[in-house]
């Protein structure tokens, strides 16, 4: 009787992975929200109340872009903004589906310092063709001191001004000012991911040392 118990937790418990993973794979973009960044050395996870993750993802960031992070957090509290973050570390495997703008081969999501998102305002959200520079006009003051305030600082750059014109995009140019300390940040992130502990499995592991 106890050995069937066992082996209904176990089956009961299976399927509970198979339904993860099925949602997983419908979600294709969730599958940082099931790793366990206890375990992290590099990457970090960053929230606050007007900075979070489009459909309850976490959002993974290099810890040095902390502080860029914070910056950013109050130049929205003080307009009265939100931000959904769509992606901010980006592993090279990471499939995009939909992307507005081509990634780069040296992009600062490699390296944990660049976040796409869509902007919530006070009567709507802002997403890429709202933020154009054909329709920037239009935007309401309260936007538009957001990204003046994102320009006037030295710890973040705004996609909008890019001469490939990216308005969803914000990051710290870490590829441009120090390109050698770029690569290795990429790297360590790299193998961050490489190496991360997925939630699911460190449940099933200690569920099966009480079996």
């Amino acid at each position: 009787m106890k050995s069937l118990y066992k082996k209904l937790i176990i089956v009961c418990f299976s399927l509970f992975l198979l339904l993860g993973g099925i949602t997983g794979i419908w979600s294709y973009d969730k599958y940082w929200c099931v790793i366990d960044s206890s375990e992290l050395k590099h990457l970090t996870v960053y929230q606050s109340g007007n900075i979070s993750g489009s459909n309850f993802k976490n959002i993974y960031l290099h810890k040095s872009f902390i502080k860029n992070m914070i910056e950013l957090d109050s130049m929205l509290e003080k307009n009265g903004l939100e931000i959904r973050v769509n992606q901010g570390y980006r592993h090279k495997r990471h499939r995009l589906i939909g992307a507005v703008v081509s990634p780069s081969s040296v992009s600062n999501h490699l390296a944990g310092e660049a976040l796409d998102f869509y902007l919530v305002g006070k009567e709507k959200n802002y997403y890429h063709k709202d933020l154009k520079r054909e329709n920037y006009s239009q935007l309401p003051k309260e936007v538009k001191q957001f990204f003046n305030d994102v320009r006037n600082s030295a710890l973040l750059r705004w996609g909008g001004d890019f001469k490939r014109e990216d308005p969803i995009h914000i990051d710290f140019p870490l590829n441009q000012r120090n390109r050698k300390l770029y690569h290795q940040q990429a790297k360590l992130c790299f193998q961050d991911y490489e190496n991360a502990i997925y939630t699911y499995d460190k449940v099933w592991n200690q569920l099966k040392s009480k079996l």
